[in-house]
């Protein structure tokens, strides 16, 4: 920020200082200063896209998705390839959702922390639900208190990790949404719905058709978890953390299909592909976090 307001002091009217200077005013949260910035850079130069980009993060970060959307569009006008207005655009589309709504401003929230500081807030949350546990097997008579908040932790986890695909598979209903979404997020969002379902197909078979397999009784769980797998590695810089991230989640994949595989086939082998899959889930969601991280060295 300092060497941002030197910038602006020697050049009161350049726009990438400006911009420079709010956004480390929005990470400072001093959104009130950052906006100021940005108004003051609209008002020198109009038509500029990083600002309007910046304005529209800006707005996200308010939760005026509404006006976010506006300078996103604006933005796309007059600088089509830009990835950071493009991203932006994307976020506000999804965020009529409500629940990508709720997750986007929990998303914003921890971008403001250090990555020390994000991994100490997941590590907690982690460890802080696992006691609930011990306090429940404990402590039967907490379960009206501690059930509810482990059920609505679960669920906001999940979403965490599937409601940008689940929101990309409902943009790209619409003509201006597919127009949108690029490669990866295409990809992305085939792989979640593809898993969920096959969740959907293995519940009904085991509801309507075999209800007493342990197939029919696991095998919606695994679908149903796949997506936290996949999603993660979406998340990852190209280059080589991706590209480690997606290895893992193929494994992980592999060993989950291969145990389903084996266990419609009565094998004992099932058992222990389908414990390393499950056991794997929080270290593989974990390495994600750590490699989300991660920005690959340029040659």
């Amino acid at each position: 920020l300092a060497a941002a307001q030197l910038a602006v002091e020697r050049s009161p009217y350049h726009v990438g200082a400006i911009n420079a200077m709010a956004t480390c005013l929005i990470n400072l949260r001093r959104v009130s200063e950052a906006a100021q910035a940005l108004e003051n850079a609209l008002a020198h130069d109009p038509e500029d896209p990083r600002t309007l980009a910046n304005m529209g993060w800006l707005e996200l970060d308010r939760n005026r998705y509404g006006d976010a959307l506006a300078f996103f569009q604006r933005a796309l006008m007059l600088e089509p390839e830009s990835e950071w207005a493009r991203e932006g655009l994307m976020h506000a589309l999804r965020a009529r959702y409500p629940l990508y709504g709720m997750t986007l401003r929990y998303s914003l929230w921890m971008q403001k922390h250090s990555h020390r500081l994000q991994q100490q807030i997941t590590l907690a949350t982690y460890f802080g639900a696992r006691l609930f546990k011990e306090l429940l097997a404990r402590y039967p008579g907490l379960a009206i208190i501690l059930g509810p908040l482990l059920v609505v932790w679960r669920l906001f986890c999940y979403l965490t990790w599937t409601v940008r695909a689940a929101s990309t598979l409902l943009l790209r209903c619409s003509k201006y949404g597919r127009a949108l979404v690029n490669r990866d997020e295409i990809i992305e969002s085939n792989l979640v719905g593809v898993f969920w379902l096959g969740a959907l197909v293995a519940w009904l078979y085991h509801y309507y058709i075999d209800p007493f397999t342990m197939f029919g009784r696991i095998a919606p769980a695994v679908f149903l978890s796949l997506p936290l797998v996949w999603s993660g590695p979406f998340e990852c810089a190209k280059g080589w953390p991706r590209q480690a991230g997606a290895g893992v989640a193929g494994v992980m994949t592999a060993a989950a299909l291969v145990g389903l595989v084996f266990l419609n086939l009565d094998m004992k082998v099932a058992i222990s592909c389908l414990k390393f899959y499950f056991y794997g889930l929080a270290p593989v969601l974990f390495l994600f976090q750590f490699l989300t991280q991660v920005e690959p060295k340029k040659k």
